[in-house]
């Protein structure tokens, strides 16, 4: 009995340190998970846009994104967010990152928080935010959350 229980906290401390923190500068949280980094093949390719998404990151688990979205309608979403970037960017020279999280929801629409770094003003990201606002998207069961990390050129 004694070996299955050394066994198991062997298991369940590899499976722990497998495992890696992440600290969320849009919320302060700390996020424990098994990260995993998903990209096009090939890789990801240059582009010449003005708005670019440099990376989405899962904060909730995977299986609970599959309950809840398909990947063809997150990506739709996210697409459609950098659109809507894109046009508040028109006429505004300055560039900057924005980490924008996202929180899908069963009841309401999605809510918004953001953090940034650059030359984006407080006028620019409230427009961008407003645009948001606009956005009606539910999950099926429960709530799952995620991060998109837009970088916008300099104009």
């Amino acid at each position: 009995m004694r070996i299955i229980i050394v066994l198991l906290l062997s298991f369940c401390s590899q499976l722990l340190a497998a495992q890696e923190e992440y600290t969320n500068p849009v919320d302060g949280k700390t996020y424990v998970a098994d990260w995993k980094t998903y990209q096009p093949d090939g890789g990801v390719k240059p582009k010449d846009e003005r708005v670019i998404n440099s990376g989405v990151r899962l904060l909730s688990a995977q299986s609970d994104f599959e309950k809840n979205t398909t990947a063809e309608d997150l990506a739709k979403l996210i697409g459609f967010i950098q659109k809507v970037l894109t046009k508040e960017s028109l006429g505004y020279k300055g560039g900057g990152e924005i980490l924008l999280q996202i929180e899908l929801r069963k009841e309401h629409n999605p809510e918004f928080k953001m953090s940034y770094q650059g030359e984006l003003t407080e006028d620019y990201l409230q427009r961008f935010y407003d645009a948001l606002e606009s956005i009606d998207y539910k999950t099926q069961q429960s709530s799952v959350t995620l991060q998109v990390h837009f970088v916008v050129k300099n104009a």
